[in-house]
């Protein structure tokens, strides 16, 4: 049962989140219509927020990718603060200013492009902590 999001075909609905919440990930990587350093990661529903709760629970290493040019916007439902990510991967459409403040919230950015090499590496900052 559930339910399948008509234009992504992806199972959008709370038994969604109670099946990921039964996954061991090593890697989780999740993505927002929108993000905030004040305000972290949000969703516009309450099924999106659990879903990416347990995803970002269940995975040893998660990893928001972030779209710079959805940056300074929130939803109504809190899905995480930055510092509950292992790293942020953004494009390199930030400010500085917004780089500082996305660093001093406790998020790691990781700039695409801007990496020494064509892999970045993949180092969870839980283990560093």
């Amino acid at each position: 049962g559930g339910e399948v999001g008509r234009e992504s075909h992806a199972h959008s609905d709370i038994s969604a989140a109670r099946y990921l919440s039964r996954v061991n990930a090593s890697f989780a990587f999740v993505g927002s219509a929108v993000w905030d350093a004040a305000k972290g990661v949000s969703g516009s529903s309450v099924a999106k927020q659990a879903i990416k709760r347990a995803l970002i629970q269940q995975a040893q290493t998660p990893v928001f990718l972030a779209d710079s040019t959805k940056y300074g916007l929130c939803n109504p439902w809190e899905i995480a603060r930055l510092n509950e990510f292992s790293f942020i991967v953004t494009d390199d459409g930030l400010s500085e200013k917004d780089m500082r403040a996305v660093s001093a919230a406790g998020g790691h950015l990781r700039v695409a492009g801007r990496e020494p090499s064509s892999r970045m590496m993949l180092v969870s900052s839980k283990q560093e902590t």
